[in-house]
């Protein structure tokens, strides 16, 4: 808990965490999901497609996000396969050596 002096009020979370609902899922979780709602239930009413949808994002993707740290799609191959591509998106671009 925090104490603000100038409120004198306790806060509880700060801006260093992810918003959560439910413990669980992220804000931009929520947001997705109504997203895939608005466009396949209401827009194109492919009920099946927006189900299995709802179930990728608010079923599969946290638990992928809660086991395997962000960028692991991206470095991935670079360093199991020993990719070299030149550009930005090279992680050994960050590691250079002296």
């Amino acid at each position: 808990m925090h104490n603000y002096p100038y409120r004198g009020e306790l806060i509880s979370q700060t801006l260093d965490q992810p918003i959560t609902i439910f413990d669980h899922f992220y804000l931009s979780d929520a947001f997705v999901s109504l997203f895939v709602i608005l466009i396949l239930g209401v827009f194109f009413y492919q009920w099946w497609l927006m189900m299995l949808t709802l179930g990728l994002s608010l079923g599969v993707w946290p638990f992928v996000r809660r086991r395997f740290p962000k960028g692991f799609l991206l470095h991935f191959p670079f360093f199991r396969w020993g990719m070299n591509l030149p550009g930005l998106f090279n992680p050994h671009f960050f590691q250079r050596k002296v």
